[in-house]
């Protein structure tokens, strides 16, 4: 069961705290008996503010560099202890048959209607990690000011709004389908589009993804060597890079996590029929250009998202859940987009300045990571691969981005590039006195990981016709070399030589004519 971090502000039950509803909706007339709301402190949400609809919002930059900051500061801070994290509407509220407790909404089943309270719990991982002041309120007014601003797109479930927390919306028969829509190669769970495609899947819920060299392949090398089949996916597509056109990978739930689907699948499996499924993603890859066009005039990329749709008893398609929030979206900051892809730098995000984390919260992800390090330590004792723990914090590896530059650049950079990454190794070489491997007398994590790099490096002097370790300056390095090379373990696991110099020339080849 979810459960709030000890070190963190602790949830605060709400029991019926809604207003009145002024305008009930028709044959919902038990909301009328919603009592009256204790009086928090609010955040006023532009947006939303009708008699500032006409007027120009002030950019992002303009926002968080402003006097408002501070005061939305001083707003959060004092609501700290009245977050909206449980509510309990179905034991007060007459006509109310149940309640579902999501990770972030309170669902309640009002007949031909749900009530939804959007609470200000925050969740990560199908985690409940804090509560969050306003964030109930600002995805519920997001969602509803892109439920608006969509309906030409599609129609949606909504019927009303009476708190800024709650949205009343159409009972609707909701597809098992989440309709994610990307623009951009990102992400790190095991179903984003970045971790897959660096897998070497070039087929991804029915869409054929480019091989080959990216735009910024020159700065961003990218070899991933997969430990299953031992074979390197030399990368064509460079994180964080724009598709060249939007695409839809759905997922649908298994028991714990989200599984990727393809379209056909989808309608053998009788998750939707064939018309359906064509008319929800034709409505989903309209409403994430819409959806970039307006983000990007307020100096966001809206980079992916997902979205879900139902049927109402009608028979209509109906948007239903979120629109567009931080919750089921990734922003990235529009201006320095360009710079940073270019120098080989993560996007800035909205987020992207954070104060120092509290002491207790420092304190237990410190703790938390010393036993998972140590139940991984005993892990690896007990297959026989050891760690040496002082010479890997010691020794970052700083040859690799050298070595990479080695490969790519051609002339006085290229040489420049092997002169620092032939220094580097040096410091490897130091590592080795007295050593049989940098693990000690057994091979460790650290060989490892130096050993898949000079797999790549040996690669590179034969395409490169550069020579980067010495086997008379750096003699401990090149015996540790043969030695690795020689392992059973490292035998049995290392990528074909023959494959890996083939695909290696090849992505050289397209390189240098990138490069002229």
């Amino acid at each position: 069961m979810a459960r709030c971090m000890p070190t963190l502000n602790p949830p605060k039950t709400l029991k019926a705290k809604l207003p009145r509803i002024t305008n009930p909706i028709p044959s919902t007339q038990l909301f009328k008996t919603l009592p009256k709301s204790k009086k928090f402190t609010r955040i006023s949400a532009t947006i939303m503010s009708s008699h500032l609809k006409q007027q120009q919002l002030p950019s992002l930059d303009a926002l968080i560099s402003s006097d408002r900051r501070e005061e939305v500061m001083g707003a959060i801070k004092s609501s700290l202890s009245n977050c909206l994290s449980e509510t309990d509407l179905h034991l007060t509220v007459p006509g109310l048959k149940s309640k579902v407790r999501g990770k972030v909404r309170d669902i309640y089943d009002g007949g031909d209607y749900l009530v939804l309270v959007t609470t200000d719990r925050q969740s990560a991982f199908d985690r409940i990690l804090a509560s969050i002041p306003f964030k109930g309120q600002v995805l519920n007014e997001m969602s509803l000011w892109w439920f608006d601003k969509t309906q030409h797109i599609t129609r949606n479930a909504v019927v009303s709004s009476p708190d800024r927390n709650v949205t009343i919306a159409k009972k609707c028969s909701v597809f098992p389908v989440e309709f994610v829509v990307r623009g951009y190669v990102t992400g790190s769970t095991d179903t984003s589009l970045w971790m897959v495609y660096n897998k070497g899947v070039r087929n991804y819920c029915g869409n054929v993804l480019p091989d080959g060299a990216g735009r910024n392949c020159c700065i961003n090398v990218w070899i991933s060597f997969s430990v299953s089949n031992a074979l390197p996916h030399v990368l064509g597509l460079v994180k964080s890079q724009k598709l060249h056109a939007n695409i839809l990978t759905p997922t649908t739930k298994a028991a714990d996590h989200d599984v990727p689907v393809t379209p056909d699948e989808i309608v053998k499996r009788g998750l939707m029929t064939k018309d359906d499924f064509d008319e929800a993603s034709a409505k989903a890859l309209r409403l994430f250009e819409y959806g970039q066009q307006v983000a990007l005039e307020h100096g966001l990329i809206l980079v992916d998202t997902k979205y879900e749709f139902g049927k109402g008893s009608d028979g209509e398609i109906l948007l239903v859940d979120e629109v567009h929030t931080p919750d089921s979206s990734r922003y990235w900051i529009a201006h320095s987009y360009e710079e940073r892809l270019e120098n080989g730098l993560e996007p800035e995000n909205v987020d992207k300045v954070l104060p120092d984390a509290p002491e207790e919260l420092v304190s237990e992800l410190a703790w938390r990571a010393l036993m998972g390090t140590t139940s991984l330590w005993i892990a690896v004792e007990s297959t026989g691969v050891h760690r040496n723990f002082p010479f890997e914090r010691k020794y970052e590896l700083p040859c690799v981005p050298a070595a990479m530059s080695t490969f790519s650049k051609v002339g006085e950079e290229q040489e420049k590039a092997a002169k620092e990454a032939r220094e580097n190794m040096k410091t490897l070489e130091s590592g080795l006195e007295g050593k049989r491997f940098f693990g000690g007398e057994a091979i460790g994590f650290a060989d490892i990981a130096i050993g898949w790099m000079g797999i790549w490096i040996r690669i590179i002097e034969e395409i490169t016709d550069v020579k980067l370790i010495d086997e008379e300056t750096m003699p401990l390095l090149s015996a540790w070399f043969q030695d690795f090379l020689e392992d059973p373990i490292i035998k049995e696991r290392a990528p074909p030589r023959d494959k890996l110099l083939e695909h290696c020339k090849g992505f050289h080849k397209k390189l240098m004519a990138t490069s002229t």
